[in-house]
C-alpha cells in the first residue's frame, strides 16, 4: 500500500494525490501531524541520508546546535514526531520506495511495471 504523508499547507501535495487519483492508483493519504514512530523509522530506512532527506534545511530554530547535535537518535525521532513540521512534504512511500517532494517523473516509480512499459 502506498502512503502520501501530507501538509495541508503545501501545494505539491494536491498535485501528488491527483496524480496517484488520476491513474486509478490507491493510496492512503496521512497528515504528516500523525506520523508514528515506526512510520518516521521506515521512511529512514528507505532514505539514502537519513534525517538530510526527509528535515526541512534552517527550520531547527528555538533550539541551539549544541542541543540538537547532541541528541540521541531516539531523541532526535522523538523531537520530529512533536514537531512535524520540520518534515518535508509529501513523503510518498510503500515498503520498498520513497519519494519526497513530488516530481512527475520520479513519482512513476510507483506505477505497476506494466504501466512503466506502456509510458
Amino acid at each position: 500500500m502506498i502512503t502520501l504523508f501530507y501538509d495541508k499547507t503545501d501545494l505539491t501535495n494536491k498535485k501528488a494525490a491527483s496524480w496517484f487519483t488520476s491513474r486509478g492508483i490507491e493510496v492512503h493519504l496521512k497528515n504528516i501531524r500523525y506520523i508514528s514512530k515506526q512510520e518516521l523509522l521506515h521512511i529512514l530506512k528507505l532514505s539514502d541520508q537519513g534525517f538530510m532527506d526527509i528535515v526541512k534545511k534552517g527550520t531547527i530554530s528555538g533550539e541551539s546546535d549544541d542541543t540538537i547535535y547532541n541528541m540521541t537518535f531516539d531523541e532526535y525521532i522523538n523531537y520530529i514526531i512533536g514537531n512535524p513540521e520540520l518534515l518535508k512534504s509529501p513523503i510518498i512511500i510503500d515498503d520498498s520506495k520513497l519519494l519526497i517532494g513530488f516530481n512527475s517523473d520520479n513519482i512513476r516509480q510507483f506505477l505497476p511495471s506494466f504501466y512503466r512499459k506502456l509510458g
